[in-house]
């Protein structure tokens, strides 16, 4: 699956970079530092995944429904970006 997102992802990268270039930077640190950790860690999984792993979000959520209710992310801040996307047949 990470392979047919990975047009995608660097579209939702790309833009990231553009909007929010400091929160793109973070995230690529970040990244940088889970490589580093996996080496440390002698976590395989983590070494196998992270050289294909082809977005700068370090983790992603899925939310599968077929209607969501409406709601407010009573998590989020303002200045944090939420990217939505909606795949398949309607």
């Amino acid at each position: 699956w990470l392979d047919s997102m990975a047009g995608l992802h660097t579209i939702l990268s790309g833009a990231l970079c553009i909007m929010h270039p400091k929160m793109y930077l973070h995230g690529w640190e970040a990244l940088m530092q889970l490589r580093s950790m996996a080496v440390a860690w002698q976590d395989k999984d983590m070494q196998a995944i992270l050289p294909i792993w082809n977005s700068i979000y370090s983790s992603m959520s899925l939310m599968v429904n077929w209607k969501a209710p409406p709601h407010k992310d009573m998590n989020g801040r303002k200045v944090w970006l939420d990217t939505l996307l909606t795949v398949g047949h309607y």
